[in-house]
């Protein structure tokens, strides 16, 4: 009941954390709702860009915002989201917590690379290029994520990556291995595996 009063996107508790974490970011949730928005820019400590990649499935994309806010609650960070994906908007509360002037969403992207290059598109015309960025996405998503950051020539540091594993949803599980291929030998951007992936409802 906790954990859906503080973190109503999630269908159910996280098996990754811990219950002193639970405690925690319950406690710090509820700390940061109850003070105004400039006494709260005071208690966190460090101003950092929070990416959180889109999901076309609700749950699986709860549980990335979900992590991404606790992420932000550990580490006391003052955080700039963006939200990146054409079909995964930001969401309210977190809207409502850290104020509308904090939310970014670039709701153009359809691919893991567009990802890429559209948040950091976002980040230079934002002028947020010297600020410190988190990647929060699901567990099996971050070989594609780490290989459209290599191509771009980004060197990332791997505490920046922040992995979801709760709400995934298995189709996503079984296909990601062959997107990555196909992103890693090029092949997606053949035209009978584009269509074939768009059948499908996917993109690579």
């Amino acid at each position: 009941i906790i954990w859906k009063l503080c973190f109503p996107n999630a269908v159910a508790k996280s098996s990754e954390l811990l219950l002193t974490d639970l405690i925690f970011c319950v406690i710090t949730h509820a700390q940061i709702k109850s003070c105004s928005f400039n006494n709260r820019r005071r208690w966190m400590a460090q101003e950092a860009v929070v990416v959180v990649f889109g999901c076309r499935h609700y749950e699986e994309y709860a549980a990335r915002v979900d992590k991404a806010i606790c992420l932000v609650l550990e580490k006391k960070l003052d955080p700039i989201f963006i939200f990146t994906g054409n079909d995964s908007p930001p969401w309210e509360n977190v809207i409502k917590t850290f104020g509308n002037d904090r939310i970014l969403w670039e709701n153009v992207s359809r691919t893991t690379q567009e990802n890429i290059k559209n948040t950091f598109e976002e980040i230079r015309r934002n002028w947020l290029a010297e600020l410190p960025v988190y990647w929060v996405s699901s567990w099996y998503h971050f070989p594609k994520i780490k290989l459209f950051l290599h191509r771009a020539g980004l060197s990332v540091k791997r505490e920046t990556f922040v992995k979801s594993y709760s709400e995934i949803a298995l189709i996503n599980v079984l296909i990601e291995p062959f997107a990555l291929f196909a992103a890693y030998t090029g092949i997606s951007r053949w035209p009978i595996f584009r269509k074939a992936k768009l059948a499908l409802g996917y993109d690579v």
